[in-house]
């Protein structure tokens, strides 16, 4: 992912340069095949009004096609180019904390380049959740022993809980976790906060944190939602609720046989 990031800014800085050029040979490839005719429409040179006498008399002549390069394509490329450095900022710091469990080969290559133990102590100062020196042999023993075709973060964790190994591989599974809960990217952010908008209304202003939460959940992952059986969901609510009243009704009854002996 980083490195398509890297790509796609190094595209929009050379096509700012250079595609200005390119873009009217397209254009006009297209407009011979619809049989449309190019032209640039004609621009009112615009009089500056001088103010003293000892002002110059020259006026910037710009053509439609110099003002529409100007004015339109390089500050459409800039917004594009500011707005992805933006929105990927954060990735970098990301890469630098936990790049090197994005995959069996980036360990590999961490492992090889001298790196890893380095790589571990900064996560565990940054987390504080992970032991640097366990989690770096637990990866060394993992690039070993897991199947090759287990290579994701995903695949991974999914193979450690699978083969019931959680407690081969403690610190690797939570760092394991620890990326891939991370909001990398604002969609996830932006659909949650879309969806709570939905639920709490201000006829739901009283509604509790944990409810709330609750319904978020269901609304955001309303795909998997979808799957479960409700039926099934509303009678284990419905039982785990009569085992709380007949529990109270067990306290109280003993509470009143506690009182009658006394």
């Amino acid at each position: 992912m980083r490195r398509e990031v890297l790509a796609v800014i190094g595209f929009l800085k050379d096509y700012r340069e250079d595609g200005f050029n390119s873009a009217k040979t397209d254009t006009r490839e297209i407009a011979e095949k619809i049989d449309l005719e190019m032209a640039w429409p004609e621009m009112r040179q615009r009089k500056k009004k001088r103010q003293f006498e000892y002002e110059g008399r020259e006026e910037t002549v710009c053509t439609a096609e110099e003002h529409f390069r100007r004015e339109f394509f390089l500050h459409m490329v800039d917004t594009t180019l500011v707005t992805v450095r933006e929105r990927f900022s954060h990735m970098e710091g990301v890469f630098e904390l936990y790049g090197f469990l994005y995959s069996t080969d980036q360990m590999q290559n961490v492992m090889q380049g001298k790196e890893l133990d380095e790589c571990c102590h900064r996560l565990e100062k940054k987390t504080n959740d992970v032991d640097a020196e366990d989690l770096k042999q637990e990866i060394i023993n993992a690039v070993r022993a897991f199947p090759p075709h287990f290579s994701s973060p995903f695949q991974m964790l999914d193979y450690v809980y699978r083969e019931n190994i959680l407690d081969i591989y403690p610190n690797l599974s939570i760092a394991l976790r620890l990326l891939l809960s991370l909001p990398v990217t604002v969609a996830s952010g932006e659909r949650s906060f879309s969806s709570l908008k939905r639920l709490k209304t201000y006829l739901r202003s009283t509604m509790s944190q944990d409810r709330l939460s609750a319904l978020a959940v269901i609304s955001i992952e309303h795909e998997i939602t979808k799957t479960l059986d409700m039926d099934s969901v509303i009678t284990r609510f419905a039982e785990a609720k009569a085992r709380r009243v007949r529990l109270w009704n067990v306290y109280k009854a003993s509470q009143l046989y506690t009182a009658d002996v006394r």
